[in-house]
């Protein structure tokens, strides 16, 4: 009889246990790289071992945002904070991942993360953006002046008081806080936006082509910095080792850039972006007849992208006169795509005077300089147009 009862108890806490573990969301793997399926089974084997740990449930939710699968990302994170409470990182990504689809849960999710620590600059400039969106124009503005304050340097929140402001009609004011915005960072189309809708609703047609004609030029501006949502999963897949070595190359740690991006195309020759990558960071290393074939092959995957195209260029110019026609081709397709690269126009200007073409050879420096300075680049700008006068004054001897 005891027996049957310790069997039976035994029995029943086993199917107790089954009922209370949670459901893990799995994205649908079909495709997915075996490295990328290897590391989400691992880290999905953590949670149904680790069903309790908040860091088995933010694992598995950083390998999904790895792969961009959002929401089942949100689910994880979820998780992880109904089992702790007191850590920011958890309903700050929630709040990130549906910022745009679902601006009321992000709202909320933000507003967590606010009250665990508010001084996190782009915490403040998400929320206020999402609560811009919510119509909450108070509290939005609230929020953007709280980021001011946390990061001074920052344009992000200048811009967005900027256009509550404009909104409310008040120009001056917008004008001041669109002006200050881009000695922050020129290269933020928004608040040129900002200043063309001004000038015209003042009757400044000149203005508002310029600013106009400066907006486009900077249409995307560069992504805020974000240090607490950099994803620390382990890379997996050629997207995440293409992620990880970007990331290093921006943090100029050649070597090890060039070994991530090496397996991001060991792994899916066809990937663009790791091609390019790895180009660019071999050129860094000095290693320019390894780099030809890997930017060859970006600029073949994407004919649209501006960089590879005047990587590519840039490379082949200094491969010498044989190599020159070409280079200048693709040169010239970058800037077709983009007409401000300035390292394809002063590459250009290269071409044209090995070449003996001091005309067009002013013309894409005098090119070469306005798209540096429009960008903030004052040091280049101040460089090339020391070329600039250079050429002027050897063509006037």
């Amino acid at each position: 009889m005891n027996r049957t009862r310790s069997w039976l108890l035994v029995a029943a806490l086993g199917v107790l246990a089954c009922a209370a573990a949670p459901e893990i969301p799995r994205p649908d793997l079909t495709g997915a790289e075996q490295e990328v399926v290897a590391a989400v089974e691992t880290a999905q084997r953590r949670v149904t071992q680790e069903p309790q740990s908040p860091e088995a449930w933010g694992e598995l939710g950083e390998r999904y945002r790895a792969q961009q699968w959002n929401l089942q990302a949100v689910e994880c994170y979820a998780r992880a904070e109904s089992l702790d409470s007191a850590a920011f990182l958890w309903p700050y990504l929630i709040g990130k991942l549906l910022r745009h689809d679902d601006p009321l849960r992000a709202d909320e999710a933000f507003g967590r993360a606010a009250a665990i620590d508010a001084s996190y600059a782009p915490l403040l400039v998400f929320h206020a953006r999402v609560l811009a969106r919510l119509g909450r124009t108070g509290d939005a503005r609230a929020r953007f002046e709280a980021a001011r304050r946390a990061d001074p340097g920052l344009a992000a929140p200048l811009i967005g008081l900027g256009q509550i402001e404009l909104s409310s009609d008040r120009l001056d004011a917008a004008a001041a806080l669109f002006t200050q915005a881009i000695e922050r960072d020129p290269g933020d189309g928004r608040a040129h936006h900002g200043l063309a809708q001004i000038a015209l609703a003042r009757g400044d047609a000149d203005g508002a082509e310029l600013h106009a004609t400066l907006a486009r030029r900077h249409a995307r501006p560069r992504p805020l910095a974000d240090p607490r949502a950099i994803n620390r999963a382990e890379p997996a897949g050629s997207w995440g080792w293409t992620q990880h070595g970007r990331r290093l190359l921006a943090a100029r740690r050649i070597d090890e850039a060039v070994a991530a991006l090496e397996r991001a195309v060991a792994i899916n020759p066809r990937r663009q972006t790791a091609r390019l990558g790895l180009g660019l960071a071999l050129v860094l290393q000095g290693r320019a007849a390894d780099a030809e074939p890997h930017l060859r092959q970006a600029a073949l995957l994407d004919p649209g992208d501006a960089q590879a195209r005047a990587a590519l260029g840039n490379l082949l110019g200094g491969l010498g006169p044989a190599h020159a026609e070409q280079a200048r081709g693709e040169l010239q397709a970058a800037v077709r795509l983009d007409p401000e690269r300035t390292d394809a126009h002063h590459a250009l200007a290269r071409l044209a005077m090995a070449r003996g073409d001091r005309a067009a050879a002013r013309n894409h420096l005098a090119r070469a300089v306005e798209t540096a300075r429009a960008a903030g680049r004052t040091d280049v700008a101040r460089s090339l147009e020391q070329q600039l006068g250079e050429l002027n004054g050897g063509g006037a001897r």
